[in-house]
């Protein structure tokens, strides 16, 4: 699940160059990613949240 959304993402946002294309949903997800391991969270949750958080629909 969390594969297809990544796929579906970059797909859609592979040639943006509004400052948030693919290149910042990586920077985000990977803050994310820290602030879920420090505070012991779901990682898999903050991989749905993230990918889809700039008004970027997703079907999974």
């Amino acid at each position: 699940m969390i594969e297809k959304g990544k796929q579906q993402v970059s797909e859609l946002l592979d040639k943006d160059n509004s400052g948030h294309g693919t290149d910042y949903i990586n920077r985000v997800l990977e803050l994310s990613l820290k602030f879920a391991e420090k505070e012991n969270a779901s990682k898999d949750i903050v991989y749905l949240i993230v990918l889809p958080h700039d008004d970027v629909s997703i079907d999974i």
